[in-house]
């Protein structure tokens, strides 16, 4: 529609061209053919950079997105090596432990290193190890960033830690140099879970 209103209004202004100018009927259709011509490319170019911007928009979308989570990943990277130093996990410790994965929430599974006749393999040991000085649990453990909702009854019940929430004392003793009162933990809060 758009384009007929144009070429209506184009063949109107060379008629009346023609009629000042004194050009032929032929040599204006000329001109009015290529006119058609330019227009009909113009519209296909700016047809053309819309798709084009479009597709930049949702590139910038996707990085921006990206960054943000990225962003986020570095903060709470940041985060958990605040509160496992704050722990008392120092660069030492890590050598020692390799990291297993880290789950949804948060959790960080850790395994300790032992050196084998074969070498280096990760494998867990079964005795309980004594606590380091300031009551801090210095064996084999994994580590548990408490969410909302948690307390150590429930901890103790997962299938991953020791599928009994009876056993929640061993979590208190591991942590009882960062628990006043078993009753009260915090979302956050690093929790190391014995592993035996």
């Amino acid at each position: 529609m758009k384009q007929l209103l144009l070429l209506g209004i184009l063949a109107t202004a060379l008629v009346l061209l023609a009629c000042k100018t004194g050009r032929s009927g032929a040599d204006m259709t000329d001109e009015l053919a290529r006119l058609e011509k330019e227009v009909v490319d113009q519209e296909q170019k700016y047809d053309q950079a819309l798709t084009e911007r479009e597709g930049l928009e949702n590139e910038i979308e996707n990085a921006e997105e990206l960054g943000a989570r990225t962003r986020a990943a570095l903060a709470r990277r940041d985060r958990l090596r605040a509160e496992l130093e704050a722990m008392g996990y120092s660069p030492d410790d890590a050598e020692a432990y390799a990291t297993v994965a880290v789950g949804e929430g948060g959790q960080v599974r850790r395994e300790p290193v032992v050196a084998s006749s074969e070498g280096v393999s990760g494998s867990k040991p079964g005795p309980k190890s004594s606590p380091r000085p300031g009551g801090r649990y210095a064996g084999p453990h994994d580590i548990h960033v408490v969410v909302k909702g948690e307390y150590l009854y429930k901890i103790a019940g997962y299938n991953r830690y020791y599928g009994s929430g009876d056993r929640w004392p061993v979590i208190y003793e591991a942590n009882s140099y960062q628990i006043k009162d078993p009753h009260w933990i915090f979302e956050g809060q690093l929790l190391q879970i014995p592993l035996f």
